[in-house]
């Protein structure tokens, strides 16, 4: 695999990552969204996933709109594949962190679940395309 497409790869693999919330969305689609979109997205997948108790919705909203709010200018924005990747791995981390203060110990084991499966299925697109 050339670097290009090794970058690209680990790329679609991190967003995939970030997006762990979405259900093996495209990544090009992703980009048409805005943060409000892509928030909504992961909240009403973790929502019905993993589930949500009705009390949760409101911060893991909240959680999910302040990480789409700094990850989607990333994801749409120019730059070098290193830095994006880094920055939005920063941000990834910090969203799990501030989920795990509402999140129950099985429900954030789903949510690992999800950004698992939901990689792998982003993982096998871009092959499928590439």
């Amino acid at each position: 695999m050339n670097p290009t497409s090794l970058r690209t790869t680990l790329l679609v693999l991190l967003f995939s990552a970030i997006a762990g919330a979405l259900h093996a969305q495209d990544l090009d689609t992703v980009k048409t969204w805005s943060a409000e979109e892509f928030a909504q997205k992961m909240t009403d997948q973790m929502t019905t996933r993993v589930p949500l108790r009705p009390d949760q919705i409101e911060p893991v909203s909240r959680i999910n709109l302040k990480f789409a709010e700094r990850a989607m200018p990333v994801v749409k924005g120019a730059g070098d594949q290193k830095s994006k990747i880094a920055a939005v791995k920063k941000f990834d981390h910090e969203r799990n962190e501030e989920l795990e203060l509402f999140l129950d110990s099985e429900q954030l084991r789903q949510v690992k679940q999800l950004q698992y499966e939901n990689r792998k299925k982003m993982k096998q697109r871009y092959h499928e395309r590439h």
